[in-house]
């Protein structure tokens, strides 16, 4: 975290330093303390290897308040390049339904350049994929 905050390679200033994301902990012993326990509970149920730290705000700070443990498959859908869509009051991203409705996300992409997220879902429900059924 604090290598991607301070770092002078112009990839991770173009997503951390200069857009002002900072590392807030001042110590290790900071912020073990505030996310260990946390961290073993996901690491049981998730595994080591599937254990990362995420920032929730993609554009916030790392800190308490902002991180938690994720998985990788979690860690994928809290970018900042996805594209959402909301449906049922809930947010999905693209890449999120696609899994979902076990579809590449080229085919939701496709069809969303030119219609409505509800045209898209219906029409994955009439060929049989029943994500959202009641």
């Amino acid at each position: 975290m604090n290598r991607r905050c301070i770092s002078k390679e112009p990839k991770k200033m173009r997503s951390y330093s200069s857009r002002g994301i900072k590392c807030l902990w001042k110590s290790f012993e900071e912020f073990r303390d505030d996310m260990y326990d946390s961290f073993l509970e996901h690491r049981d149920m998730y595994g080591e290897a599937n254990t990362t730290i995420e920032r929730i705000d993609v554009n916030g700070n790392y800190c308490k308040e902002n991180c938690r443990w994720a998985t990788l498959r979690e860690q994928g859908n809290n970018r900042r390049t996805n594209r959402f869509v909301e449906y049922k009051g809930k947010k999905y991203s693209v890449t999120e339904l696609a899994r979902k409705f076990n579809k590449h996300r080229r085919f939701i992409f496709n069809r969303l350049r030119n219609r409505k997220i509800e045209s898209v879902i219906e029409e994955l429900e009439r060929t049989g994929d029943k994500l959202f059924a009641d």
